[in-house]
């Protein structure tokens, strides 16, 4: 819920170039845990069609995953994002 988003922010713009689509990468916070999450992930929600599932990965490995698996073009940006911020 809404409740237990702690911090948000706007990390990075990204376009999809097989697509010509613009998106927004954010940052959250939660104030819950990765069980508490897949269970409001399992229950669904009104734009649930926008995704295939939850994983969760060390983000001390985060690169590392990026490059080794066949991720989406926004998932790779989003991810390049978030290491540009935390790595600088």
């Amino acid at each position: 819920t809404q409740a237990d988003i702690e911090k948000i922010k706007c990390i990075g713009f990204i376009i999809n170039t097989e697509i010509s689509k613009p998106d927004m990468v954010f940052y959250s916070k939660l104030g819950i845990n990765s069980k508490r999450l897949e269970e409001l992930y399992a229950e669904g929600g009104e734009e649930s069609y926008e995704s295939e599932g939850l994983i969760f990965v060390n983000k001390e490995k985060l690169k590392e995953y990026a490059l080794n698996n066949n991720i989406t073009p926004a998932a790779l940006g989003s991810i390049e994002c978030y290491l540009r911020l935390n790595n600088p």
